[in-house]
């Protein structure tokens, strides 16, 4: 059984077999996820997890060069964007338009839906190198 880290079998995977500009999603409850796009689903009720749950236990694992929010997180969501910035301090995080946003979410590696309902609470975390 493993004793540390991210414990859920299909997000240790993805991580696992990420490279370098790899996309990984964690979504909010609502966002909508195409058949194509692998998707783990750990919602257990609406609310739950938040999206800042699964990216600080993702951050422990995942080398993150950049982060993409959908450039609404200004509007709906300012603390989960504050928060973000404390998570990831030495990274700039890039406000994109809602279209171009979608767009690179659809190109990620997964998806992962969270019980997150706040509107725009989503975050594409790409992956860096540790070298």
């Amino acid at each position: 059984m493993k004793k540390t880290g991210v414990i859920n079998k299909e997000i240790a995977e993805v991580i696992a077999s990420m490279g370098h500009g790899d996309m990984l999603v964690v979504s909010d409850a609502g966002l909508a996820i195409p058949n194509n796009i692998r998707r783990i689903d750990v919602s257990i009720r609406p609310g739950s997890p938040e999206v800042l749950d699964l990216v600080r236990v993702i951050q422990e694992e995942l080398q993150v060069e950049s982060i993409l929010v959908p450039e609404q997180m200004n509007q709906y969501c300012l603390h989960i964007l504050d928060e973000l910035k404390k998570i990831f301090p030495d990274l700039k995080i890039q406000e994109v338009a809602t279209d171009v946003y979608i767009e690179h979410a659809y190109q990620s590696k997964a998806i992962i839906r969270t019980g997150e309902c706040t509107t725009f609470a989503n975050v594409i975390l790409v992956a860096g190198v540790t070298f």
